[in-house]
């Protein structure tokens, strides 16, 4: 038993599959960063890639199967172990993809953990949740290669995975991927009830593709043809009614924030605690600066989700300024100089930026009051009239614009 299974899995090409999609998945990884400050974002971008390997996995395994039933021909049907065959190549090639891609992600959890400390393990049901993907991708391709004859079937069953991912993206379901978030997800968590139901989905259309691809393969009987268009008519109501029962992607954690700094406090999210040490340090030192020019900022800033809450002490106007950091643009272990410009330029989390209609007048002085900063902080020869940028400071920080004067700075 043993021998044959080591032919197919020779046969169907796993020796390369493996290594193969372990390149092709770190370089998509660490295509961008900044989520390396953050465990669960790294855990959901590298399962954000599947858009792409579920792509490649139907593909290669269409093109597998294609190539099996050409070579065997009318013997599929005839050889006890010529349907068997088929199915193991496409095991193979499977699980050689999902080794490949878990490659990848310990990379980057371990990249993320040396980074902001390790998470919690909440990040387990995103990631089954994208190998339950490619291990659908995997079926479609094994149902796309048994049906369709031609010479391109690998090409078709990948463009068509990958149309279908896209679409489903667009629609805001996730079939054939799951994860990708674009930004940090501090303060979030990831809801189980929500990929526990695509995972379920995931299932069914891995059974329909396969028993499809059977049906294609050799004679059955009425009651299988039967299960087939069962499980197909219940993957088409599965599609249909998924965004119905599965809830929000994401829950605020119930957590209590964290503070760190010393000249200057920073407050946000517990597993934020590394960024926030960062920007407590760049903070301090462009406060230093301002000082020197003669204007005294914000000690306390906070890093806040959403809309405030009423009687949050954001709320009050009087506590603490409003954090702008996106970790994607860290570099060096260093906030973003705009980043700090802007925080310093929000000594309040006012309302008003939440409300649905912008406020101009808090948004016009905050972006003359950043740019001044920033070009305090770069030493460049910022306007020697000091009032002007005081009063701009004072208004935004009682969320009053008619405080904040008419003045004119040059971006240089």
């Amino acid at each position: 038993m043993a021998i044959p299974i080591i032919i197919e899995m020779r046969r169907s090409g796993v020796r390369w599959v493996l290594p193969g999609i372990a390149v092709v998945a770190t370089l998509l990884v660490f295509s961008r960063s900044g989520w390396q400050w953050d465990w669960k974002w790294a855990a959901s971008w590298s399962a954000g890639i599947t858009v792409v390997l579920s792509s490649l996995v139907a593909g290669v395994v269409a093109h597998s199967a294609y190539y099996r039933v050409k070579s065997l021909g009318p013997l599929v049907a005839s050889t006890p172990n010529g349907v068997l065959g088929i199915l193991a190549q496409a095991v193979f090639i499977c699980g050689g993809a999902i080794a490949g891609w878990m490659f990848a992600v310990a990379l980057a959890l371990v990249r993320a953990g040396f980074a902001s400390g390790v998470g919690s393990v909440g990040v387990t049901w995103v990631l089954i949740h994208a190998a339950s993907g490619l291990v659908s991708a995997a079926a479609f391709g094994l149902m796309v290669g048994c049906t369709v004859r031609h010479v391109l079937t690998g090409p078709l069953a990948a463009m068509c995975v990958y149309a279908l991912s896209i679409f489903f993206k667009i629609k805001e379901m996730e079939i054939f991927s799951a994860g990708g978030a674009g930004g940090s997800l501090f303060g979030l968590r990831f809801n189980p009830h929500y990929h526990q139901g695509y995972i379920a989905l995931g299932l069914v259309i891995i059974f329909t593709c396969v028993l499809i691809a059977v049906t294609r393969l050799r004679p059955v009987g009425m009651w299988t043809r039967v299960t087939a268009a069962c499980l197909a008519a219940l993957t088409v109501l599965g599609v249909v009614g998924v965004p119905a029962w599965t809830q929000e992607q994401y829950f605020e954690t119930d957590d209590p924030p964290i503070c760190v700094g010393e000249q200057v406090q920073v407050c946000g999210p517990q597993e934020a605690k590394a960024v926030l040490a960062l920007s407590a340090k760049d903070l301090s030192v462009a406060s230093i600066a301002l000082e020197k020019r003669g204007l005294e900022a914000r000690r306390s800033y906070e890093y806040i989700l959403g809309r405030p809450s009423a009687g949050s002490a954001s709320t009050d106007r009087k506590a603490s300024g409003l954090l702008q950091v996106t970790v994607s643009d860290m570099t060096s272990n260093h906030l973003d100089s705009w980043a700090v410009a802007t925080t310093l330029a929000t000594p309040t989390a006012c309302v008003e930026y939440w409300a649905d209609i912008p406020p101009d007048g808090l948004l016009d002085g905050q972006g003359r009051f950043a740019i001044w900063v920033d070009q305090v902080l770069a030493g460049t020869d910022a306007p020697a009239d000091l009032e002007p940028a005081r009063a701009t400071y004072e208004g935004l920080k009682a969320c009053d614009p008619s405080l904040i004067p008419a003045w004119d700075i040059d971006q240089r």
